[in-house]
């Protein structure tokens, strides 16, 4: 009976032993379930990098969707009047300097752009004038300080029987945002 426990109590040793002899010659060999366990993780891994990859393409393309934005809110003046005020003593002043006559003017429309305060007021009109009026009544539309945009712009020879004419039909915009200093 004593030699029955005497290689009980060895039992665990041996096993112990014969596991470590086992690890010793075969180090690489993985633990049982740890492969399927870093195959899932591995996948886990790939989609994380692939989800990433995905992100940082589409992030890239909403910053260049929103580059002509930031150029258009550089472009825009601070107001803190009326845009369409602002609007009409612009026109009213290049066509003055430009020595032009408006036949016949529109409306002014305030549309806004975003939620936050960045808007836009147009007109339409035309007139008649010559290439040199013309060039005058742009360069005074395109001055920095609340600089007015064309949205279209129809410049055609004048076929009433003066030829130094040309006739001239368009829109301009003043994009804006409100504020509390004119720039």
């Amino acid at each position: 009976m004593n030699r029955v426990r005497y290689w009980l109590f060895l039992w665990p040793c041996l096993v112990l032993l014969g596991i470590a002899a086992f690890l010793c010659l075969y180090p690489n060999r993985p633990f049982p379930g740890a492969t399927q366990r870093i195959a899932r993780q591995r996948r886990g891994i790939e989609q994380t990098i692939h989800d990433i990859e995905r992100l940082a393409h589409e992030n890239h393309q909403l910053k260049g969707a929103l580059l002509p934005m930031e150029a258009i809110r550089q472009g825009a003046c601070r107001i803190n009047q009326d845009g369409a005020i602002l609007l009409r003593e612009r026109l009213d002043n290049a066509t003055t300097k430009a020595q032009i006559t408006l036949r016949a003017m529109g409306e002014i429309r305030k549309n806004n752009l975003t939620e936050d305060e960045l808007e836009f007021y147009e007109v339409s009109f035309s007139t008649e004038c010559t290439l040199k009026e013309f060039l005058i009544f742009t360069q005074e539309l395109e001055k920095p300080a609340s600089r007015l945009y064309w949205r279209n712009l129809t410049l055609r020879a004048n076929t009433t029987g003066h030829n130094d004419l040309l006739s001239l039909s368009g829109s301009v915009v003043l994009i804006a945002l409100e504020g509390d200093d004119e720039q």
